[in-house]
């Protein structure tokens, strides 16, 4: 017979019960956390978990998107390309980016960019057009590595672009899928994985192919501020 869950009694025949310790440690764990919940957010800061798509791209350097690349997924990826530097976010929108040293000249062969993959609802193959944007339209979430100059005058500004090079820093043309209101267009949702067909790029008179560049599902999660 069992007798843990019975009370026992001491020498003055006082009855003694079995502390229930499981009930108590479950409502201390849930005060503990929701007090480091609370000095997190008292001090700017709460957990967070950002699904994002990853590119794979040899020889990438990866920065964050928010913030000015100091907190979020490393979703950007920034990559050597025939004497430039492209950089390419996949995650809720398509945000493309060309990059050009001084003495360079490039220019966007194609309005848009086709990605095929799975999602978790099945197959998708789907054109989205992209245009021209000025660095103020993006989100506060372009790394300081970045040219902060605006060259654009039009949305159709897709080419010949001149390239310029201060303080270490490379003049920055910036696409994003967007409609002509304009409108923000998403990336397909639910992404497991796939490729995005970027269109060619000619760069100083020589033009190379469309590049196929595969991405993949994955999860951040940290300790993030509430406000940039």
């Amino acid at each position: 017979m069992d007798h843990r869950s019975e009370p026992v009694k001491d020498s003055a025949y006082r009855l003694i019960r079995p502390t229930p310790i499981r009930r108590m440690c479950r409502p201390q764990l849930v005060r503990s956390c929701v007090a480091v919940l609370v000095y997190l957010g008292m001090s700017g800061c709460i957990p967070m978990r950002y699904p994002y798509e990853h590119i794979d791209v040899p020889a990438a350097r990866y920065f964050k998107s928010t913030c000015y690349h100091t907190f979020g997924p490393q979703s950007i990826a920034y990559y050597p390309f025939h004497g430039i530097f492209v950089s390419l976010d996949v995650t809720d929108t398509v945000a493309l980016g060309l990059h050009l040293p001084a003495g360079t000249t490039a220019e966007l062969n194609g309005h848009t960019v086709h990605i095929i993959g799975s999602t978790d609802s099945g197959q998708i193959d789907t054109t989205i057009p992209i245009r021209a944007a000025q660095h103020d339209y993006v989100r506060k979430g372009d790394p300081l590595e970045f040219s902060l100059r605006d060259p654009f005058t039009s949305e159709d500004h897709f080419g010949p672009l001149l390239g310029d090079t201060n303080n270490g820093r490379n003049l920055w043309y910036r696409f994003v899928s967007v409609t002509s209101e304009p409108r923000r267009i998403p990336t397909p949702r639910e992404l497991i994985r796939g490729t995005i067909e970027l269109p060619s790029i000619t760069i100083n008179g020589q033009t190379y192919e469309a590049q196929s560049i595969p991405f993949e599902r994955r999860v951040h999660v940290e300790i993030s501020p509430i406000n940039c």
